[in-house]
This record gives structure tokens, sequence and C-alpha cells, in this order.
């Protein structure tokens, strides 16, 4: 274990990006949406999940969410045998993973950490640090183990013989993703850095921060600060979110936070809400000083960075 203690570097350089979000496979799509002023928020997709089954304007509906708009990932080509997982595998393990990975080696790439004309560097001094709030595939797994039950007491409350309801509980199983060796770690929030290290073999500190809107923020300063105390020498960080389900709409509704207009309109007077959007971007750090010795492209500068908290405000 490297235990340099702080040497005051100073200056953080950005000198790789990618990205995925609503309408953008990529940094310079995300960027072209931005300049053409490009509205990325749609009704949710067919193929997403059923409105009619999760939907009612009325915001006192029971289990249901008004809102049906936000921004959804674009169709992504991606190969998992790329990344060493085996196709079969692919529905224990979450969104948030293996997109990450995409993003991830798309990130490396622009920072010119991978392909013939890398720079080079310690992969040992590389670390991992993201923001994520929310699990993967948990949900239905949990329902696979609870709704047996359920329903068995339900269906003996209505005079349904033990052979129906043996019959109907292992159709209802069948609906269900199964559990395997890959169904817990492919859950965990924590995997999703964990992968990325795992497939390109870093050293570094890697671990994902929870500060709910604030995540991607605060992984950025414990990134920086894995460089300022001179553990790390490069840090790959940002924030993943890719949970726009039904659970997460109806949460929110019932919060309620989402709008009630189904609009943005951030800093206008008439805004009531918020919407829900998908994405995933990151960020590759370096010390100010190396990055311009490695030649590197330097997207930014960060000079500063702080954090804090509104004690007992009513939000």
């Amino acid at each position: 274990m490297n235990n340099n203690k702080s040497k005051g570097f100073g200056d953080v350089a950005i000198v790789g990006m990618g990205a995925l979000f609503a309408g953008a496979s990529n940094v310079q799509e995300f960027w072209e949406n931005i300049v053409g002023k490009v509205d990325s928020i749609q009704d949710v997709p067919k193929n997403f999940w059923d409105l009619d089954e999760f939907y009612d304007k009325n915001p006192l509906a029971e289990d249901k969410t008004y809102c049906k708009r936000g921004g959804f990932l674009p169709p992504v080509n991606f190969d998992p045998l790329e990344f060493g997982i085996p196709p079969k595998v692919l529905e224990s393990i979450s969104l948030n993973q293996l997109l990450s990975l995409k993003v991830a080696k798309d990130c490396l790439i622009d920072a010119g950490m991978l392909g013939d004309n890398k720079f080079s560097y310690d992969k040992q001094r590389v670390g991992v640090v993201l923001g994520a709030n929310m699990g993967g595939n948990a949900f239905p797994l949990r329902e696979r183990l609870m709704s047996p039950a359920k329903m068995k007491i339900a269906l003996q409350a209505c005079d349904v013989s033990n052979d129906v309801i043996e019959n109907v509980i292992a159709k209802m199983k069948d609906g269900y993703v199964p559990w395997t060796e890959d169904s817990f770690p492919g859950f965990l929030s924590n995997i999703v850095s964990g992968r990325i290290v795992n497939r390109f073999d870093f050293g570094g500190a890697n671990y994902v921060v929870d500060a709910a809107c604030a995540s991607s923020h605060c992984a950025i300063m414990q990134s920086i600060q894995e460089l300022d105390s001179g553990r790390c020498d490069v840090m790959l960080t940002g924030g993943v979110n890719v949970s726009n389900d039904p659970l997460s709409f109806v949460s929110f509704s019932k919060t309620p936070a989402l709008s009630l207009s189904n609009e943005i309109r951030p800093y206008d007077k008439n805004a009531d809400g918020m919407l829900l959007g998908d994405g995933i971007g990151m960020l590759v750090l370096m010390r100010l000083e190396d990055a311009k010795q490695k030649n590197c492209k330097i997207y930014s500068v960060i000079k500063a960075i702080g954090t804090s908290s509104d004690g007992k405000a009513k939000s």
C-alpha cells in the first residue's frame, strides 16, 4: 500500500472524456446536441416499459407515476466478449456495470491511455471513483424470492387447489431472472468501478460514492484527493445512473419530485419539478504538471472544488 503524504500538487487537468446520455452515444454527439439546442427528453419508449401499466395523470393514483417523460439512452452496440463477459450471464449484470465498461473504454482512449500511441503510465497507480446511487437487477431477484409466498397466500384465500398453486408459482418464477453465482455481484453498485479496474488491470483505489444528485461531484472531489495525496497518478471518475425503470418513476412521483407538467424549467418561477434522465459521464484526471510532462491534451483545469450541506433546511 502506498502511504505517501500529501504533496499539495494543486491544479488538476481533465485529459479525457467519455459520455453516454439521452440522444447522445458519445461526447461529440452530446456537445452537438447542446450547441444545436436539441431537446432529448421524450415519452417513455415502448421498448423500455409499458405506460398503460404504470402511468396515470392523477398524482394520487395508487402505484402509478403521473410523469411519462424523461431522458432515455439510445441503442448501444455492446460486445460482452470484448470485456471478458460470457453472453449467458448478461441478464444477471446491471446496465450500470455493462455500459460503464464501454464509456470507461471510450474515455481511456480519448485520454491516450489505450491503443498503439498511448502515453506511458503505471497501471498500479490508476484509480476509479464513480458516483453511483442505484443498484441494478436486485428488485426482480427480490421479487423472485418474495412473490411465491405472497401468491400462495392470495390463492389459498381464493380456495385454489395446491396443485394449481404450485403450477402458478412455477410459471411465475419462469418470468424472473434466476439466481446464479453472477447475480449478487451483478447488482452491487460498487462493482461498477470494480469491473472497470478488473478489465483494465488498474491497481489504484476503486469505489463508488452516493450523495444522491451530487454523487458525481463527490466522486470528482475524492479523485482529486487521491491525486493530491500521491496515492494515484491517474483517476477515472464521473457519474453513472442507468435506472429509468417504473420503480424510479413511481418513487419520485410519490415524493413528489417529478414535474406535474412533464417539463423541465430550471430557474423559472413556474418550474414544478424535475424529470429523470439516464446517463453516464466520465473524466480522466491527472495532476496538471504530470499532464503537461506527458504532453496530454488538456480540456480544462480544475482549480478548486468544495462541498456543503444545508443543515435543517426543509429539503
